[in-house]
């Protein structure tokens, strides 16, 4: 697990999102094993936004 849902509910949407992609970015690979061009090759996520302000997703109180 990446963030808890507790670490995630603390921080914003555009942090976690940033803290997940540099997550896959260094452990993740592609595989594609019919295609040796792209097989076993670093996979990097991209987050476009156009949030200007913060957004957080907490739990709802009961």
């Amino acid at each position: 697990t990446v963030l808890s849902s507790r670490e995630a509910g603390r921080m914003s949407l555009t942090k976690a999102l940033a803290i997940v992609s540099g997550q896959v970015a260094q452990n993740y690979e592609s595989n594609t094993p019919d295609e040796p061009k792209s097989h076993e090759k670093k996979e990097v996520p991209v987050i476009q936004s156009m949030l200007v302000n913060d957004v957080y997703l907490r739990k709802k109180r009961r």
